[in-house]
């Protein structure tokens, strides 16, 4: 097992640990569901994400750490990612679980907490 962390938003943190509460789940199965789903899925890196000058005006804060304990397989399967989409292995963290969070949102929280959160009008 390897455990890493990721510079993340709050506004992802608050919407993993609302996703969290509904699906009663721990955060380390969430995690290993999170990164099979982009495994399988292949998003690409969102180019905001790359930019590592803070003083750019599309760069991403990224405020909250998120920890991630990963089993062998899919510690390499992150590095070889990181690699085939040059970029850091925590920015991938940081994609694959934003891509997550978003993909089940719908199926998990009601209407009325997606649009407390911002994600449907």
């Amino acid at each position: 097992m390897v455990q890493t962390t990721a510079k993340i938003t709050e506004s992802l943190k608050l919407l993993e640990d609302t996703i969290l509460e509904n699906m009663d789940i721990p955060k380390t199965v969430f995690h290993k569901r999170a990164i099979d789903y982009f495994i399988n899925n292949q998003h690409p890196i969102n180019e905001r994400l790359l930019i590592r000058k803070r003083l750019e005006p599309s760069y991403v804060k990224k405020d909250a750490l998120e920890q991630f304990l990963l089993d062998d397989r899919r510690h390499e399967e992150i590095m070889r990612l990181a690699e085939e989409y040059e970029c850091g292995k925590t920015i991938l963290l940081f994609q694959i679980l934003l891509d997550y969070c978003c993909a089940i949102a719908p199926a998990v929280l009601d209407e009325q907490l997606l649009k407390s959160l911002g994600l449907v009008n």
